[in-house]
């Protein structure tokens, strides 16, 4: 409701309630303005932000990445994110392709080169090694 969503908006300011009174406060708030506003997109891939960012469990982060993404809200900031939480609960496979939906993305080509260096698929490491450096000259 707006008093809910007025209450919250004036604890969380610009993420001050996370800089001043610490991570568990500042998650309590993200979660309920993201129970607060289920539609709203950005609540919800803001409250992902900060359980992936400082949370030892990514699991949760994944799902509502995953969901926002099949909703269609699909920013190239998510697919990163969504990257890294896949890399951080060693889901290769599943990052890889994540990191090749990015397009041309130097972040992107940089990741596929060191996934690819944990698989130990050389030649994947050489295209994507050619593709930085092709990157960096632009």
């Amino acid at each position: 409701d707006q008093a809910t969503l007025g209450k919250l908006a004036g604890r969380i300011g610009h993420l001050d309630t996370f800089l001043s009174n610490g991570y568990k406060d500042a998650l309590e708030d993200f979660r309920t303005l993201a129970e607060v506003n289920p539609r709203c997109c950005e609540c919800q891939y803001l409250y992902g932000i900060i359980l992936f960012n400082n949370s030892s469990n990514n699991n949760e982060a994944i799902k509502i990445f995953e969901g926002l993404r099949r909703a269609g809200f699909c920013p190239k900031s998510l697919l990163r994110d969504l990257a890294l939480a896949y890399e951080k609960n060693d889901m290769l496979l599943e990052a890889i392709d994540t990191y090749r939906q990015m397009g041309e993305d130097l972040f992107a080509h940089k990741r596929l080169k060191a996934l690819y260096l944990r698989l130990g698929d050389m030649e994947e490491v050489k295209f994507y090694d050619e593709l930085i450096k092709r990157d960096l000259s632009d």
